[in-house]
């Protein structure tokens, strides 16, 4: 029962609903069990539903977590292609091409070194400009980044 309460105060959206799925999933197998005719003498084990709720709660965290890093994985890809599109007509210095796609000054920052790891930018009299032909790889999660 305390894996559940400490699973609500992490995940939002789901307060009030964890420690009660243990409850419920009681009731709906030994439903199930009387729905069924199992001979007599059958027996479920509690300690079988605790796992599967501990399950079932951590299946929906992974999820969550996946659906976030892809969401945010997906943002960082389309702000990368924003930055080479920019850098198609020419260089441009660092405070420059944040502040033209609106972006903060940081995270711009990343973004252009993660550029540079991924060979499509080069920096030069400090500015970036855009190594020809340089294309982003392709994205690994198979994600759809939005262009903006």
């Amino acid at each position: 029962m305390s894996f559940l309460s400490n699973m609500e105060r992490s995940l939002p959206g789901i307060k009030g609903t964890a420690r009660p799925l243990l409850a419920s999933l009681t009731f709906g197998l030994q439903r199930l069990v009387k729905a069924a005719k199992l001979p007599e003498g059958f027996i479920h084990y509690q300690a079988s539903i605790e796992a599967l709720t501990k399950y079932l709660i951590q299946r929906m965290a992974n999820a969550r977590a996946s659906i976030l890093f892809s969401a945010e994985e997906a943002r960082r890809l389309s702000d990368k292609r924003r930055i080479l599109e920019r850098l198609t007509d020419g260089s441009l210095d660092t405070r420059s091409t944040y502040r033209l796609l609106h972006l903060s000054a940081d995270y711009a920052k990343d973004l252009l070194v993660e550029l540079v790891d991924d060979r499509c930018l080069r920096r030069r009299d400090e500015k970036w400009e855009r190594i020809e032909g340089a294309t982003l790889p392709k994205n690994p999660n198979g994600l759809l980044a939005l262009e903006i």
